[in-house]
């Protein structure tokens, strides 16, 4: 049986959670906050809850000093519909921070898993894909996909895209 000290205590803890869930989504560019509220309009068209506290990361992967963002679609857990985004590959948006304070999407597209890496003080983004986007053919059976991790760089045209297929890093 919980005591009265018990319960405030839990209640206290949900709040101080509440708030920081709310901090964190207010403390991102109104671009990137549009982008996961869309998921979590999502996940509530199909019954679900949407915990948006993780779904951004704050990275700088073309280093301009400025924060760019990742928010992935398998980062945020969508109580009572867990299939919403789907089993398999999830929507990925990388967004480049700018001057005004705001981020530009610069880059979007389906995979299966996403990794921030830090080396030499550089932080990277690998994505999980298949396929193709390895330089195999797509395999008639999911069980014999082959996939990679590939790097989303940079470009000159100010857009992120995959770094060539001679620097993936094959997985099966």
């Amino acid at each position: 049986m919980l005591t009265r000290l018990a319960i405030l205590a839990i209640v206290l803890l949900a709040a101080a959670c509440a708030k920081t869930e709310e901090e964190n989504v207010q403390s991102l560019p109104p671009s990137v906050v549009r982008a996961i509220d869309a998921f979590a309009e999502e996940c509530a068209a199909a019954g679900g809850v949407a915990n948006t506290r993780d779904a951004a990361r704050r990275v700088d992967l073309n280093g301009d000093r400025r924060a760019d963002f990742v928010v992935y679609a398998g980062w945020i857990p969508c109580d009572n519909a867990l299939g919403v985004f789907g089993d398999r590959t999830k929507v990925l948006m990388v967004f480049a921070g700018d001057t005004g304070g705001d981020a530009q999407q610069a880059f979007s597209d389906d995979v299966y898993d996403v990794t921030v890496e830090t080396r030499d003080s550089r932080q990277e983004l690998w994505l999980t894909t298949s396929g193709e986007e390895c330089g195999r053919t797509q395999a008639a059976a999911f069980a014999d996909e082959t996939f990679c991790d590939r790097q989303l760089v940079w470009t000159t045209a100010g857009r992120f895209e995959l770094a060539p297929l001679d620097a993936a890093r094959l997985l099966k």
